[in-house]
């Protein structure tokens, strides 16, 4: 009977000791991609791409303002607002880096009302020979949004 227990023990203790150096950290898995049809905010953010596109081909420079991308839009722009919060968008035309997005943010929900996340746009132009980029994305929770001068603006 003792020789059963003492392999028992070494097992615990092997077990014990290998857990010692191992970490856990529990990582939550993205929500499922949201089918635009279906959700108000990354619809609306994709008709104000166009309109900020239509300002962006006429005048070769990023809306100076929100008043400016509701202009190039007309009739067709929709309110500057999140749909869920009801607060307008935070616009900024040289825009933002966020770690991990290829581009800059130039326009983002004010506060993060989607499940501790926010919806956004984020610009990209790789040279000056290549169009405009503009996406519909959600930013991951808790995404720091700080200005840098790494990433130049598009012009």
């Amino acid at each position: 009977m003792a020789s059963r227990s003492i392999p028992a023990i070494g097992l615990i203790a092997l077990a014990a000791a290998i857990s010692a150096g191992c970490t856990y950290e529990r990582v939550e898995p993205d929500p499922a991609p949201l089918d635009p049809a279906l959700a108000p905010c990354p619809s609306r953010l994709h008709d104000i791409a166009g309109a900020i596109l239509l300002h962006y081909v006429a005048r070769q420079t990023m809306p100076p303002d929100l008043a400016a991308i509701q202009l190039a839009g007309g009739d067709s722009c929709p309110p500057l607002q999140c749909p869920v919060s009801g607060k307008p968008y935070v616009y900024n035309p040289d825009g933002l880096e966020v770690p991990g997005q290829v581009g800059r943010v130039v326009l983002y929900d004010a506060t993060p009302v989607h499940d501790g996340r926010r919806w956004a746009l984020v610009v990209a132009q790789t040279s000056p020979t290549v169009a405009l980029e503009v996406r519909v994305v959600l930013l991951p929770k808790g995404a720091p949004i700080s200005a840098s001068s790494d990433i130049p603006p598009p012009k």
